[in-house]
């Protein structure tokens, strides 16, 4: 059995997702599969040595990174290039072997849909939201209808999906009753904590580990970080782009809560 992971975002981008589909895809060789990795190629640099001093893995043999060049056009990049070569890598592989397919991208949904009417092909969506019913969001924008008709149209041809949390797929379960799921929920390696609660009370800090956009509901958490404040609960949001670290500063600090709130960028 060979693993195949496909993302459309470049080598090294700040924030999670690469850092965490490069780990995962990691684990996969860790225990002995063949195991490639799909994604934009990002700025040159040397693929083993980034292994090793960026993501703190070591280069396995059965480990590989396609790095491809994404499809420019004028300043910007299109990930068009990166389904073409895993489409084509996909297949390829499948001759020799059986292949599982693992994507977070929504664009690289309709390619696996077919990839999977292949017999030795088996393909599995990541989703990290819920656009298969959008009564939640308030603000709907294309992008949230573009996702919707995408899973609908989709999401029952291939052949799972995989949750980040248990009641994200007990909502999907709800939406397509007859799609096979299942859910692993993201987190950390574990570390030896020897605090008592009660130290860990004294503590009195919540903190929030993700992206920062308007979707996350970052102006809901920096009211939460003024209420939570007057029982002296600090709030540490760790994400989000250094250049917008100015635009929530000044945001706690219109909300008087500059001082108990603190903003680290991605690192």
């Amino acid at each position: 059995m060979i693993f195949v992971l496909v993302n459309k975002r470049n080598w090294k981008t700040s924030g999670p997702i690469i850092n965490m589909v490069v780990h995962n895809a990691a684990s996969f060789s860790s225990i002995g599969y063949e195991t490639h990795l799909c994604l934009g190629a990002g700025e040159p640099s040397d693929t083993d040595s980034d292994l090793k001093n960026f993501y703190g893995l070591e280069p396995r043999k059965n480990f590989k990174i396609h790095r491809i060049q994404r499809f420019q056009f004028g300043s910007s990049s299109y990930r068009f290039s990166v389904f073409v070569h895993a489409f084509k890598l996909i297949r390829s592989l499948s001759r020799k072997s059986k292949v599982v397919v693992i994507t977070r991208d929504s664009g690289f949904l309709a390619p696996l849909a077919w990839l999977c009417r292949h017999p030795h092909i088996s393909g599995y969506y990541e989703l990290h939201d819920f656009y298969a019913d959008l009564s939640w969001i308030s603000k709907k924008s294309s992008k949230h209808y573009r996702e919707k008709i995408y899973e609908h149209l989709f999401l029952s041809r291939i052949s799972g999906l995989i949750c980040i949390t248990k009641a994200q797929q007990d909502l999907y379960r709800q939406v397509f009753p007859r799609v096979r799921s299942c859910s692993f929920p993201l987190g950390t390696k574990p570390v030896a904590n020897s605090a008592t609660m009660e130290t860990v009370r004294k503590r009195r800090t919540l903190m929030y580990v993700g992206h920062m956009h308007g979707e996350k509901g970052v102006d809901f958490l920096l009211e939460v970080a003024s209420e939570l404040a007057k029982s002296s609960i600090r709030i540490s949001f760790w994400g989000g782009k250094a250049k917008k670290i100015p635009s929530y500063q000044k945001k706690a600090q219109e909300l008087g809560v500059d001082d108990m709130v603190e903003f680290v960028s991605f690192q």
